[in-house]
């Protein structure tokens, strides 16, 4: 945070919780500090992975075929060591969570049809995050899909310029 602050011109945060209320609290307690701390105005983006499809269950489990076959356990067991102190003792599904969290490379999830991901990062917008790094499964269908569907829906709200 620190450095992010002192040194960069965009901090990326790792948003844990979603709720509107919540990022809007982290994101401004970023830019607050910046200010206070080093007299710097800063950006604060998110990354996420981008996993569209007709619906939210079909989002979910293209993501549970991604984590099934291609999941490497062992990393990430690795990783839920490093992070939580007595792992061992840790509830199963508390587990689950971070390691579903971990695959998708610790992002916001963006899940969903084009008019779900696109609301959701109007609502991120909403809440002051200037940016979101958007990651995907399988990315040439991925971007492709996201521009084609996505990005119209965005232009629309205002959110992005259209494209010249």
């Amino acid at each position: 945070r620190h450095f992010a602050a002192k040194y960069a011109d965009v901090a990326f945060i790792v948003i844990p919780d979603d709720t509107p209320e919540v990022v809007r609290e982290q994101v401004a307690s970023y830019k607050e500090f910046a200010r206070q701390e080093y007299g710097r105005e800063i950006q604060v983006w998110a990354h996420s992975l981008v996993i569209q499809r007709e619906n939210m269950a079909r989002s979910n489990a293209a993501f549970e075929e991604y984590i099934g076959p291609y999941l490497d356990k062992g990393a990430l067991d690795l990783f839920v060591q490093y992070q939580i102190k007595n792992h061992e003792k840790t509830a199963p599904e508390i587990l689950r969570e971070i390691r579903r969290s971990a695959a998708g490379g610790g992002g916001v999830h963006l899940f969903g049809s084009a008019e779900d991901i696109a609301t959701k990062l109007q609502s991120f917008s909403d809440a002051g995050v200037d940016g979101i790094l958007l990651c995907f499964v399988d990315y040439e269908q991925g971007t492709s899909d996201f521009v084609q569907n996505v990005v119209p829906l965005l232009e629309q709200s205002g959110l992005r310029k259209p494209v010249a």
